[in-house]
């Protein structure tokens, strides 16, 4: 697997001035899976969780988990051990850290006095079992990998690398349409773009751009030209508000639970984040239903100020 993306990692990291065998690290978290996840939810090629993948710029979603992006995910991941390499100041304790994090290797180098990695993996408590056995793996497996013949892996032959055509494509389409488009299998086109992890692009609110869309080398040309000549989808969106789901949007907006729960692809009792745009299936409003006012007892008078309301609990 890992001929489908070690080169243009490699490029990432060479333009980052990084020493490109840090791409083995990447084996070890993943083996060069974009779309694994971990039992606590560490999701890709690097294994980020949600925050931390925010942290460093990647986009994760109801619609688009970028930790899946092979080239997102690595531009990200070389923001982060570049900064790890500054804060402790070589590379054992920046991949040290990427492991167990920075707040407990700093601790460990607090606690023990010394910044030296070996001396910490030596030392009882100094650092996590997990840790001291990550940094000699990627040493190992870079010394492997850069001398294949030499332990018998001459022969292998690597998958090709992952080559591909951009097009952009209207918000809200349909994979199956995308793939039609592009002459190839609904499979083939998620595999290119793991990103994407509903059944339809992420649809937006307003006039917002297309959204790139990876398709197999020489069909980018036919794809835009079949695209082109389709309609749009049409439809409504509106912007998630705290503490909604499926039961409060139907309540709110009309509409069937079981269309919202079905149009984008929520599990019953879903919380959403709030500002994750949403599609309004048919039946439903993109404004509130207007309700009857329901009469209230209150302990004492209340005013309410100028662009404010009341809200009982």
């Amino acid at each position: 697997k890992a001929g489908r993306y070690v080169s243009s990692m490699k490029a990432e990291m060479r333009r980052a001035g990084l020493p490109t065998d840090l791409v083995w690290l990447s084996m070890i978290e993943s083996g060069h899976n974009p779309s694994i996840e971990s039992p606590v939810g560490a999701v890709g090629l690097w294994q980020f969780m949600p925050q931390s993948g925010r942290m460093y710029g990647l986009t994760v979603d109801k619609w688009v988990d970028e930790r899946r992006d092979p080239a997102r995910s690595t531009q990200a991941a070389v923001r982060l051990l570049s900064d790890l390499r500054e804060r402790f100041g070589n590379w054992e304790l920046a991949m040290a850290a990427y492991n167990m994090g920075y707040a407990g290797l700093s601790k460990s180098i607090g606690k023990y006095n010394t910044n030296d990695y070996w001396a910490l993996s030596r030392l009882e408590g100094g650092i996590p079992w997990e840790t001291t056995l990550y940094v000699p793996k990627i040493f190992a497996l870079a010394i492997v990998m850069n001398n294949r013949e030499a332990f018998g892996l001459g022969k292998i032959q690597a998958d090709p690398a992952v080559s591909f055509d951009t097009i952009l494509v209207e918000p809200g389409a349909a994979w199956p349409d995308v793939a039609k488009a592009a002459k190839t299998s609904e499979q083939e086109l998620k595999s290119l773009n793991p990103q994407y992890v509903a059944e339809r692009l992420p649809p937006t609110a307003g006039s917002e751009p297309k959204w790139a869309v990876r398709v197999p080398r020489g069909k980018g040309m036919e794809a835009l030209a079949a695209l082109s000549g389709r309609t749009a989808a049409k439809f409504d969106t509106i912007v998630a508000r705290f503490g909604d789901d499926a039961s409060s949007l139907s309540s709110d907006y009309g509409g069937r639970e079981t269309d919202w729960m079905r149009e984008n692809q929520l599990d019953k009792d879903e919380r959403i984040e709030a500002g994750t745009v949403l599609i309004v299936p048919r039946g439903a409003q993109s404004k509130p239903v207007a309700k009857p006012m329901q009469e209230l007892v209150v302990s004492r008078p209340v005013e309410v100020g100028p662009g404010l309301g009341l809200v009982f609990y």
